[in-house]
C-alpha cells in the first residue's frame, strides 16, 4: 500500500466516516468496497482519461 493511499484511508475512517460528514460512506469503506488509485503521471491529459474512467468504473 502506498503512503498516498494510507494518508487517503486513514482521512476518510477518521474525518468522513468518523464525523459522519456523509452517511453513505460508512458501509462501503467498512466492507472494502472503496477503490484507490494512485496516478504518478505528470501528463494531465493522461490524468483526465484516468479520472474519466475511474467514474465510469462507478
Amino acid at each position: 500500500m502506498t503512503k498516498e493511499i494510507e494518508t487517503t484511508k486513514n482521512w476518510l475512517e477518521k474525518i468522513v466516516v468518523g464525523l459522519n460528514l456523509c452517511p453513505f460512506a460508512r458501509q462501503p469503506f467498512s466492507t472494502g468496497r472503496v477503490r484507490y488509485v494512485v496516478y504518478e503521471g505528470t501528463d494531465i491529459v493522461q490524468l483526465a482519461i484516468l479520472m474519466i474512467q475511474e467514474a465510469q468504473y462507478l
